[in-house]
């Protein structure tokens, strides 16, 4: 675990140092869980989409860079600006659907684990929960427009990076 020390000129942050148990390279700005298997528990992590396990309960952090497959080690962010969250803007079923409209992101946005697609995503409502965010938008997107299914992109989601503050502690 990495600390930065308390000084006039930056802000603090907690960096924890992580190992893939995932046989999928993780990248830059995803979240990732911890894996609770009497393992090597508070050192492996996974993907949020390979586990059963309640994800927002285990978060471990976002990862800082790219993590290889297969036991490599990283680090990710559990406390502090995170310069790059992956965030999902906009999702279809199929290749031949359009994309759906998608709100702005704005700063203060409730970012929550898009559990399917290893990604944040906006909490559509922003409503009060039980509980405070452990990660909010400190970056703005602009509006989505739909897309219609005849663009060259046949992917099923759309994704980009935002800066946003991550509290997991």
């Amino acid at each position: 675990m990495r600390f930065a020390t308390l000084t006039k000129d930056r802000a603090e942050i907690i960096d924890l140092q992580v190992q893939n148990d995932d046989s999928t390279a993780f990248v830059i700005g995803e979240p990732v869980i911890w894996k609770m298997d009497g393992t090597d528990d508070g050192l492996d992590v996974e993907q949020t989409s390979s586990s059963t396990e309640i994800k927002s309960h285990f978060l471990a952090g976002i990862c800082l860079s790219a993590i290889p497959a297969s036991g490599g080690l990283g680090m990710v962010r559990a406390y502090g600006v995170c310069p790059q969250i992956k965030i999902i803007r906009q999702t279809r079923a199929a290749s031949t659907d359009s994309f759906q409209t998608l709100a702005a992101v704005s700063i203060g946005a409730a970012l929550i684990i898009d559990t399917a697609r290893d990604a944040m995503s906006q909490n559509g409502t922003n409503a009060v929960s039980t509980f405070l965010p452990y990660c909010v938008a400190i970056g703005t997107l602009a509006s989505s427009v739909s897309t219609a299914s005849t663009t060259s992109n046949s992917s099923l989601i759309v994704s980009t990076t935002i800066k946003g503050f991550i509290r997991i502690m």
